[in-house]
């Protein structure tokens, strides 16, 4: 990860935060959401993520877990 997706932080308030868009991603494995997150986080110029909807869904045998953020900007 780069510096600027190292300090990427998930939040749960938003209050004091402006709102930039949201986002989708797909990956293979839960553990990886995080890191997704915060690349497309870091690229559309935010330094937060709060997670919308996540969910796993089986399509030709494969796992794959489908997650919606909304991503801001807060410092």
């Amino acid at each position: 990860m780069t510096p600027e997706q190292q300090n990427i932080t998930r939040i749960s308030e938003t209050d004091d935060c402006k709102f930039i868009k949201t986002a989708y991603f797909e990956v293979s494995h839960p553990s990886k959401k995080h890191y997704y997150a915060a690349k497309m986080t870091a690229n559309a110029g935010g330094d937060a993520y709060k997670t919308l909807t996540s969910a796993k869904d089986m399509a030709v045998g494969v796992k794959m877990a489908t997650t919606n953020i909304a991503i801001y900007k807060c410092k």
